[in-house]
């Protein structure tokens, strides 16, 4: 649907008129085809999708957001100063694609948004001027996408690293042990052994991508994995079907920065070309089915 201003502004009229009568969603659709100049559906659908109003029972009702909404109306509140409450709301609660640009900056964002939030933030006066309120506003959504970014970012490492807690229990007969749960300054996530019949201990750090063979490494991790004569690093490309890469010290070595004059590097972005990783004779190749529960193909090597 069409996020345009006049449907942001037709829905301050439709929680009072729910807030105030016993309406079911049929017979608002049904009574109003319009509502304020405005298709009477594209108003419900977008008070809806923001969490202003629930159906229950067929019945409409204002959510906690909704009455926040009124609230904010009863305190006189100008219609830009609410829009920019519904604008956050919608960003929030929607989560649309184009959000991630927020946290780039306000003329990153400029370019990269539909014309009619385009359009609503100008409405909101949000697109220009430094005033304290307008810098709050976008400062709140950067810091609630990043928020989101990061957790979502734990959430995919999480999976990597109990997807390679599960091969090396199987490769050894042994429950690793999940460090990266327990500390995380550890250097690494992963304490297995070498193998089933040697105890050695196997320090693994597990990275996770689900588009390319990209992942951050810390100098903490470099120089742990430095200091460790058994020390390698998992890493699992989930798409399009999982493949987990073994991959050495040495290999990694040649893309690890170092410290020039009185630069020094705490984090890397490493960006891996998966054909070099395919085709190397260092890296163990593993491919599985999309739910994990078999191997699909043997390690294309064996680690030296």
């Amino acid at each position: 649907m069409l996020f345009s201003v006049g449907t942001f502004y037709a829905v301050l009229p439709l929680l009072d008129l729910i807030l105030k009568s016993d309406i079911s969603q049929s017979e608002f659709l049904t009574n109003f085809k319009h509502y304020e100049s405005v298709p009477s559906n594209d108003v419900l659908e977008l008070s809806l999708l923001c969490n202003w109003v629930s159906i229950t029972n067929g019945k409409l009702s204002p959510t906690t957001n909704g009455r926040k909404l009124l609230e904010l109306s009863d305190k006189r509140l100008s219609l830009n100063q609410i829009l920019r409450v519904q604008l956050k709301d919608l960003i929030l609660e929607i989560k649309p694609d184009w959000r991630i640009n927020i946290v780039k900056g306000r003329s990153q964002i400029k370019e990269r948004i539909p014309s009619e939030i385009h359009q609503c933030l100008e409405e909101a006066k949000l697109l220009a001027g430094y005033e304290y309120d307008v810098i709050q506003w976008w400062d709140y959504l950067s810091t609630e996408i990043r928020k989101d970014i990061d957790n979502k970012k734990l959430t995919t490492g999480r999976l990597g690293e109990s997807l390679s807690l599960k091969y090396e229990h199987l490769r050894t007969g042994v429950m690793p042990k999940w460090e990266s749960v327990e500390s995380d300054i550890a250097g690494y996530d992963i304490k297995s052994k070498k193998s089933r019949s040697n105890c050695t201990p196997l320090y693994i750090e597990v990275k996770t991508s689900f588009s390319g063979c990209k992942f951050y490494l810390t100098k903490h991790q470099w120089e742990t994995a430095l200091s460790s004569s058994e020390y390698i690093f998992h890493l699992w490309l989930l798409h399009p079907l999982p493949t987990l890469y073994i991959i050495d010290v040495y290999f990694l070595e040649k893309h690890v920065p170092v410290n020039i004059g009185d630069g020094c590097w705490e984090e890397a972005l490493i960006k891996l070309e998966k054909c070099n990783l395919d085709n190397s004779n260092r890296i163990r190749r593993l491919i599985f089915n999309k739910d994990y529960s078999n191997l699909l193909k043997k390690p294309k090597t064996s680690l030296t």
